[in-house]
């Protein structure tokens, strides 16, 4: 898993490629926990270039969801493609998160 991460319109955008399942989910924590360090209020995941997310993945962005709701901030899902979304839709946290085609949309909302 490769994340990447940049600011733009006040917003972390955080920008994921590879799987996200049980494998990487310590080293992204870890990776998370640190963007979370800069306080952002509005934290836009991009997963566009996701290949797989399993509920380990998934467990992840709640656990991150939690800790930025804390700090009253939020998180916003950008560019859920085939699996992905279908993922999101079965577990019904499409209807928990905000999503958004692109990361524009999500930065315009």
């Amino acid at each position: 898993m490769e994340l990447k991460t940049r600011t733009e319109k006040g917003a972390v955008i955080v920008s994921f490629q590879g799987r996200f399942d049980y494998p990487t989910m310590q080293e992204l924590e870890q990776k998370l926990s640190t963007v979370l360090q800069e306080n952002p209020t509005t934290l836009v995941l991009s997963l566009d270039e996701v290949e797989f997310i399993s509920s380990a993945g998934l467990q992840v962005i709640l656990n991150l969801s939690k800790k930025i709701k804390e700090k009253h901030g939020q998180i916003l899902l950008v560019g859920l493609n085939g699996t992905v979304r279908r993922v999101f839709e079965l577990s019904g946290l499409n209807q928990v998160f905000e999503t958004y085609d692109t990361t524009d949309e999500a930065l315009d909302r």
